[in-house]
């Protein structure tokens, strides 16, 4: 968590330096995101996705998602889990600036699957999401067209359906606040025109 937050200052002070820089009516950006910073590097999920900016304020945002992870004890790995997702979504950023704060909502659908290796409840459980989310980020340009963003946490709505190797299906549906580490997401934003 330090190394985060050393990480944001950075990011502000070197916002603070930059050339001016900031969103437009009309603009067409490309952003990536890396998300579940709090483990391995290959467990992180990837978000690529492509912003319209519909006034200087407001961007229509459309993306995948990757992910990848394991779970390992005792040195054996007993968990493999991937997915893949899209998402849809909008930011509203607050100000016309260098450094500014947004908030941004999504809509995202995903698919995936859990393999537990070894014992008697080996096999592949098959998962698909639906969620609903609302977060806070800020946003800084380190050169006109380069911008680094960091977001936390969420307010939302989730739904997930696990299938098992019997085809038996099981349904979970959450509504809440979900602010622990693995929420924090970093990125980059490169402004095309």
């Amino acid at each position: 968590m330090k190394k985060i937050i050393l990480s944001i200052f950075a990011l502000g002070t070197l916002a603070m330096n930059a050339q001016d820089g900031s969103f437009s009516k009309g603009n067409v950006a490309l952003s990536g995101e890396v998300g579940n910073l709090t483990t391995k590097i290959l467990d992180a999920n990837v978000s690529p996705s492509m912003m319209y900016f519909v006034s200087d304020n407001i961007a229509l945002r459309g993306g995948l998602t990757f992910g990848n992870s394991s779970k390992t004890v005792g040195g054996v790995t007993t968990t493999e889990s991937s997915d893949f997702g899209v998402n849809f979504g909008a930011n509203y950023y607050f100000s016309k600036s260098r450094f500014t704060p947004f908030i941004g909502a999504s809509l995202g659908f995903g698919s995936g699957s859990d393999k537990i290796i070894g014992g008697v409840n080996a096999g592949e459980v098959k998962i698909s999401t639906m969620g609903l989310n609302v977060f806070p980020g800020v946003n800084a340009f380190l050169t006109k067209r380069l911008a680094m963003n960091a977001s936390f946490g969420s307010l939302g709505y989730s739904t997930r359906t696990d299938t098992d190797k019997f085809n038996v299906e099981t349904k979970t549906s959450d509504v809440g606040f979900d602010f622990n580490l693995n929420t924090v997401r970093l990125g980059v934003t490169w402004v095309l025109n």
